[in-house]
């Protein structure tokens, strides 16, 4: 997920249960939390041996490098970590309300 702090779209491919899957396959898990959710990536689908074609990742990156609505969505999401992890910001302020918590 480093990539989101970055602002940099993904190429995801998942891994269930030690099992690679296409995001054809309808997980829930990180591959739909980034490509369906926060629209910060595209899937990967792989073939009936498991495996990603060069020709498949290609034309993801394609993709990923033309689409607009994905680039400006990775810069808006890169500008919400950034005011989060700022001082003052929720992280920070949630971060501080522990440690005094634990201090408590």
């Amino acid at each position: 997920m480093v990539h989101m702090c970055a602002g940099v779209p993904a190429c995801v491919l998942a891994y269930v249960y030690g099992w690679m899957c296409g995001h054809a396959c309808g997980c829930t898990g990180v591959c739909n939390y980034i490509c369906d959710e926060l629209k910060v990536g595209l899937g990967l689908n792989s073939d009936e041996n498991r495996l990603v074609s060069r020709w498949e990742i290609k034309k993801k990156l394609d993709q990923l490098i033309s689409d607009e609505q994905i680039r400006t969505r990775c810069l808006e999401l890169k500008e919400t970590v950034i005011n989060n992890i700022a001082e003052g910001g929720g992280s920070s302020k949630n971060i501080s309300r522990f440690v005094n918590w634990l201090k408590s």
